[in-house]
């Protein structure tokens, strides 16, 4: 087992415990429309977010190549990044909605994980 602090759960910043709220609500709905630089309060954004998981997916990756591995994550973070995954690799993984506990099967090939780590480098830059 590997605990990595990549995997850990999205910074919500003033919304950490609010998350019903109607300013919480307003960012979500831009971010997916596309806005990859709103922040959710003093938190996180999705260009931060995607970063940090694909760094850390493409870094598995090569520790394990030729492994199966299973990775533990939280509900809202496996679904932005199932969903740029799906978007960069032209794949269908995602269920309508990811909770937590929610079990999703994803197998990439060395090709995806390349256009994974271009587009990693992409956000670095």
């Amino acid at each position: 087992i590997i605990i990595d602090d990549r995997l850990k759960e999205i910074d919500y910043g003033i919304f950490t415990d609010d998350r019903d709220n109607p300013g919480m609500q307003n960012i979500a709905k831009k971010q997916i429309a596309g806005d990859q630089e709103i922040r959710f309060g003093d938190g996180e954004n999705i260009r931060e977010i995607l970063e940090r998981f694909l760094d850390f997916l493409v870094d598995t990756y090569k520790e394990n190549r030729n492994d199966e591995i299973i990775i533990l994550s939280h509900g809202r973070l496996l679904s932005i990044v199932s969903k740029k995954i799906e978007e960069l690799c032209q794949k269908k993984i995602r269920k309508s909605r990811i909770n937590n506990a929610s079990i999703i099967e994803v197998e990439l090939n060395n090709t995806e994980i390349n256009l994974l780590k271009t587009y990693l480098n992409i956000l670095k830059s």
